[in-house]
């Protein structure tokens, strides 16, 4: 059963891209783990959700 599911992402900081045209999901019972500054993914995660990618 997929819990998340990204189709597509893609993200810049400035004119360096992070992310380029990347799927994929989490399923139930998988572990993920997620690296960076406190509160930065967190941001840019909650816009990607809510459909403004380009905020931030």
């Amino acid at each position: 059963m997929t819990l998340l599911k990204f189709s597509d992402v893609s993200l810049a900081f400035g004119s360096t891209p992070l992310l380029d045209k990347v799927s994929w999901q989490i399923a139930r019972g998988e572990r993920v783990c997620i690296i960076g500054r406190n509160g930065t993914w967190q941001v840019q995660h909650d816009e990607a959700r809510q459909g403004r990618p380009e905020a931030g």
